[in-house]
């Protein structure tokens, strides 16, 4: 049975997007996805399918999902639900019809404006694959201005040093550091960088969210009914919903403009100074003020690579991702890498590798 919780429905049409996760409706989409995954896992594809459509011709719960439902259901109508050609013979009408499918899925998708982008590149992949398997040329290949086709390659820098090789051990890999500790991949990088002239932390994400915290501190306290019904919460009910900005869409536009306007380092300071210690989604009270006050005036938006370095000398700030030996990046860390880039952030991919540094100075 389709699922009953449409935009249009009275409890989506009541209820603010943000609370709707509080609701029986919303249990019920989480039950109906989980029963999509456990057809996909008894190869049940014709009932995968059925369900998938049904997540999707609702917009009342779990948007950020939709990206992910496409995506299965492109490949449903790709692969399994396609007819299977006879061994030497050629393409039927029925496998062209399943090929024609999956694209109209894919042209679907992208003008879903609930797809985020890290689906959209996998999705904008899929409909060109298709595309070529249909002998579609020219005029013939869907455009679309939300089609992402390529991420922006970061340079690469390329550092070495001594693993410590042991396999009794289980987890990340271990080298030999500068203080004859043995340390991780990331702290073996920042020492490389550091002799480069620049200062840093292995913060991951933890710079970031510190910073976004820290300059919208009121606005994430703002007193909106029903998002902070105690005193003890770290963060208001809808944060980490769309409705977090389009709550309070006034407030944070008129703080992104004090911020372009180069007003930042007193409202990081003055939210510093009043919530030191306090619990508040994000911030790590580990990372001081000063090198928060750094990074941020030296680049103002920022993704989420392992290191965050900064240059005192020539006030530049730069984020390394670290990968050592037979790691590649992953779809989630390529679309940061984009993003920095796009907004003229300098950021680099440090590739680790097994070697004496100094025969290759």
């Amino acid at each position: 049975q389709p699922l009953a919780c449409n935009g249009a429905s009275d409890e989506g049409e009541a209820i603010a997007y943000w609370k709707r996760r509080f609701t029986p409706g919303s249990v019920l989409a989480r039950i109906v996805e989980r029963g999509a995954k456990f057809a996909a896992n008894l190869k049940q594809f014709t009932d995968e399918e059925c369900v998938l459509q049904s997540l999707l011709a609702q917009t009342a719960y779990r948007l950020g999902k939709r990206g992910d439902w496409y995506e299965r259901l492109i490949l449903l109508h790709s692969t399994h639900l396609k007819p299977k050609r006879a061994k030497g013979g050629k393409a039927d009408s029925k496998q062209h019809a399943a090929l024609l499918s999956a694209r109209d899925i894919c042209i679907r998708a992208l003008n879903d404006q609930h797809v985020g982008r890290l689906s959209l590149h996998s999705i904008s992949r899929q409909i060109r694959a298709l595309e070529a398997k249909l002998s579609y040329e020219g005029d013939q290949l869907y455009q679309h201005p939300r089609l992402s086709l390529e991420w922006k390659s970061a340079p690469e820098r390329t550092v070495y040093g001594v693993r410590i090789n042991d396999r009794t051990r289980r987890g990340p890999s271990l080298w030999d550091g500068n203080d004859e500790v043995p340390c991780s991949v990331e702290r073996l990088a920042l020492w490389r960088y550091q002799s480069l002239g620049y200062s840093g932390l292995h913060s991951e994400n933890a710079m970031a969210t510190t910073l976004f915290s820290l300059l919208f501190w009121d606005v994430i306290f703002h007193p909106l009914p029903g998002a902070l019904d105690t005193e003890y919460q770290s963060r208001p009910l809808d944060m980490g919903s769309e409705s977090f900005y389009f709550s309070r869409q006034t407030l944070v536009d008129q703080r992104l403009q004090e911020i372009v306007g180069g007003e930042f380092a007193d409202t990081i300071q003055a939210s510093y100074d009043f919530g030191y210690g306090a619990e508040c989604v994000g911030v790590s009270w580990d990372i001081t003020c000063e090198q928060l006050l750094i990074v941020a005036k030296a680049s103002m938006r920022l993704g989420f690579p392992d290191l965050c370095l900064w240059n005192p000398a020539t006030e530049k700030a730069m984020f390394v991702e670290v990968k050592g030996p037979n790691d590649k990046l992953s779809d989630a860390q390529r679309d940061w890498i984009d993003i920095l880039i796009t907004n003229g952030i300098g950021v680099e991919v440090c590739l680790v590798r097994e070697g004496d540094a100094r025969d290759h100075e």
